[in-house]
Formats: C-alpha cells, structure tokens, sequence
C-alpha cells in the first residue's frame, strides 16, 4: 500500500462513504487506513494533468470554474420561476426578469472563455476535451 502522503485521496474516499461516489473509492488499505483506490485515481489524475502546460491548466481550471459559476446562476433562474414562493434566507430584491438580466454578464463572459480558449492565441480543443472528460467523469461518478 502507498505511504499516506497523498492529502488528495481523502476528499474522493469520504463523498464515497457519504454515498455520492462509488463504493469502491472508500476502500483503504488494511496496514496504512490510507483509501487505496482514491489514492490511485487522484494519481492517475495528476499524471494526466502534469503533460498540460501550466497555461493551459490555468485555462482548463477557469473553464471548469466559470462553468460551475454558470450552473449556480442558471440554477437561481430556474428556481425563481419554479418556486417562487418557496421561504429563502435571502432573496436578491429583483424581479425574475431582473435576475435573468443580472446572470446575463457572468454567462457571456463563460461563453467568450470557451470560445477563446479553443481560438485564441495558443487556443487549443485539447482544453476543452479535458473539461469534458472531467464533466463526463463527474456523471459517471456520481451515484445517487
């Protein structure tokens, strides 16, 4: 088993023993109690991510960012149509219309992120295949 030195493997091992991964990832080694399997995915994960250059990982980084940003957004649109009178702690004092043309901003600065990142200078679609391997892997990760 791998000497516990590796701090990452912790966060995948307990979303999988709250059940919002795999079982599998919460196994830990007998002699150590280090989650052998989180170990070797988040591993595996560095390996793929030390062959991007620092750029392009601080791009990779900003789009899987700006895109769970988006989500948030979207998120308290569709809520604000399909609850509206649900109790909240806090309520942004706008009308849906208001909080539409609030979100618009962050949304269109994701987009141009996105499209610059492939067309821009040193653009690439190797940045975006990996935010969708990361995306993919989330779903396929996730267990409800």
């Amino acid at each position: 088993c791998a000497l516990p030195i590796f701090y990452i493997s912790r966060l995948p091992a307990a979303m999988s023993a709250d059940g919002f991964l795999t079982a599998s990832l919460a196994k830990t080694c007998e002699k150590t109690q280090v989650p052998r399997n989180s170990l070797y995915l988040g591993a595996s994960v560095a390996i793929l991510f030390s062959t991007i250059s620092l750029g392009k990982l601080m791009i990779v980084d900003m789009l899987l960012y700006s895109l769970g940003l988006s989500l948030e957004y979207l998120a308290l649109i569709r809520f604000r149509y399909r609850e509206p009178q649900r109790p909240r702690p806090f309520r942004i004092p706008l009308p849906n219309w208001g909080v539409v043309l609030m979100s618009l901003p962050p949304l269109i600065i994701v987009i141009t992120i996105a499209v610059s990142s492939v067309v821009g200078e040193g653009g690439s679609w190797w940045q975006l295949a990996v935010v969708g391997l990361v995306l993919v892997s989330g779903i396929i990760f996730y267990k409800k």
